[in-house]
């Protein structure tokens, strides 16, 4: 058994590890003895809109966030930093409004040089009318990604876009007598192997 120990670290064993981040900001530290990242960028989902009028239609369906995705190689880099922020959901509307953008997250270069990563929120839903609903929020951007740079799905109606792999989904737009709900989070995760 001590030898097949010393032959699986003799060789370089690593056990993968995911960090997951939902909110806020910093840095992410390159673990020992990992070869490869995988950077997961999400941006926040816009909220859906509200209507002002009593009786009247619903607010749009906000958008959800762009998503983009790099791998770099790791090796000998352990200690390195690399920085993240995490795009929050669009705040949820206030009656007869609009809905709100959801936040952009990105990673760039810390001590480690990447290119950077920028994934754009969905933008809000419409306000609902007495008589219509209102426009759908689109889908937010992506770019930077060396696998994937993919855009949020637009609302549809007064449903909101589904989320992209990691980003924030849109909300749901509001009739006069709801309350206005935020977009989901956006997800920064760095998966090392």
């Amino acid at each position: 058994m001590s030898g097949c120990l010393n032959v699986l670290i003799g060789a370089g064993y690593f056990n993968p590890v995911t960090h997951t981040y939902t909110s806020g900001s910093g840095s992410d530290t390159i673990p020992i003895g990992a070869s490869q990242v995988r950077i997961r960028v999400g941006a926040g989902g816009g909220s859906g809109g509200h209507n002002g009028t009593n009786g009247g239609a619903q607010g749009g369906g906000g958008g959800s966030g762009g998503y983009c995705e790099s791998t770099y190689a790791v090796s000998g880099q352990a200690g390195g930093t690399i920085a993240y922020a995490v795009g929050a959901g669009g705040l949820g509307a206030g009656t007869g409004s609009a809905g709100n953008t959801g936040g952009t997250s990105t990673a760039s270069s810390g001590t480690f040089t990447i290119t950077s990563m920028s994934a754009t929120g969905g933008t809000g839903g419409g306000a609902g009318t007495s008589s219509a609903n209102g426009a759908p929020g689109a889908g937010g951007g992506a770019t930077g990604g060396t696998v994937a740079n993919d855009a949020g799905n637009a609302g549809s109606g007064t449903t909101g876009g589904a989320s992209v792999v990691l980003s924030g989904a849109g909300s749901t737009g509001e009739f006069y007598q709801g309350t206005g709900v935020a977009g989901g989070n956006g997800t920064v995760q760095f998966e090392y192997t």
